[in-house]
């Protein structure tokens, strides 16, 4: 049966591990979304200007279209570049009119958007992001689809990512200890009266010093040795509903009656120091 008891510290610990853990959690993924924003925006508009210097090249819109023009694009062969960049020129149907791509999609999948369209997708189990843009010539609308792969994008989040998420697990150790401390600490004065209390003899009637304790346990302390029957404790449950009812604990809503039951008890003999010594022993511990 005592093998099933927790003691208050192990308790205390587990709830504030685990509050401390799911912050750590959601700041983590916090973290990564806002990290993945800010890595898309700057790379986003170096894309969006490739965009339209690709249609500059190619006079997009103009009504003079050039699309036998091959641009310059990074392939990704170059030293510190390591994103391969493609296009694909097509009409409102998503026929292919030009380009090293092969983007083919129709005006509608735009759904009425106006403006640069950014999307992710995958190209040869690689991820990229493209940027469409539409021109009108001539009366038909031409669309150009700009695609990269994100290598460095996911080296910059990679980059952010491991100077947040590595400080946050620091800071959260760090906060472990202290609270592990800070119980310790500050339960000292109950586990000092615990200890006092469980190996005192069980006739000595003695004045326990409970000065530093917390204030419930000097008042299950003072009740418990009342010398007068209606006002004093008679067993362990009566303790531990004063307990819940002084420290406001929820999950015995029967705490107030039963303290209301035990203090209009009468005739009851004098509860023994040994058994308040398991009682308090039973204080310092949680069901």
């Amino acid at each position: 049966m005592e093998s099933n008891i927790r003691s208050l510290r192990s308790y205390l610990m587990q709830r504030l591990l685990i509050s401390i853990y799911l912050l750590w959690i959601v700041s983590t993924v916090v973290g990564y979304f806002a990290t993945i924003n800010y890595a898309n925006q700057p790379y986003d508009l170096v894309l969006l200007q490739r965009a339209n210097e690709v249609a500059s090249e190619l006079k997009l819109g103009s009504g003079h279209e050039q699309l036998d023009v091959v641009p310059s694009l990074p392939d990704g062969t170059e030293l510190g570049v390591p994103d391969k960049v493609l296009y694909t020129v097509t009409d409102s149907e998503g026929r292919k009119l030009a380009g090293n791509g092969n983007t083919l999609r129709p005006l509608s999948y735009r759904r009425d958007r106006k403006g640069p369209l950014f999307s992710n997708g995958e190209r040869e189990g690689q991820k990229t992001r493209m940027v469409s843009l539409t021109f009108n010539s001539n009366g038909h609308i031409l669309q150009l689809h700009v695609s990269e792969t994100t290598q460095q994008r996911q080296a910059l989040i990679r980059g952010i990512l491991a100077n947040i998420v590595i400080p946050q697990l620091l800071l959260t150790l760090i906060a472990l200890a202290v609270v592990w401390y800070g119980l310790k600490q500050g339960l000292r004065p109950l586990e000092k009266l615990r200890h006092d209390v469980v190996n005192r003899r069980r006739d000595d009637l003695s004045q326990l010093d409970g000065s530093k304790a917390p204030a419930e346990v000097r008042t299950l302390l003072r009740l418990c040795l009342q010398k007068d029957p209606k006002l004093r404790l008679h067993d362990a449950g009566d303790a531990m509903a004063l307990w819940d009812a002084t420290t406001g604990s929820m999950w015995r809503p029967e705490a107030n009656r039963a303290l209301s039951m035990a203090l209009r008890s009468e005739g009851s003999d004098m509860a023994s120091t040994r058994d308040f010594g398991s009682l308090v022993a039973m204080g310092s511990t949680v069901n």
